[in-house]
């Protein structure tokens, strides 16, 4: 398995194949906030299901967290 790394934001929405605005767009309407930093694996599959998208391979996601809340 591929070593996970820190990710920009920008990254992620390539990978998701959003638009920059329609990510926003998203992180608005599900009330998520977010550092300007960069996003750490943890948090990058935290915010995979948060918009209902799958986590990468291997994550475990806390109890109660299945993207379906």
């Amino acid at each position: 398995m591929e070593k996970q790394r820190f990710k920009t934001k920008l990254e992620l929405i390539e990978e998701l194949g959003l638009s920059k605005s329609t990510f926003y767009r998203l992180m608005e309407k599900k009330n998520i906030q977010t550092s300007p930093e960069m996003l750490s694996p943890k948090t990058e599959n935290e915010l995979r299901i948060e918009l209902g998208f799958p986590p990468l391979p291997g994550f475990e996601p806390k109890m109660g967290q299945n993207g379906t809340d």
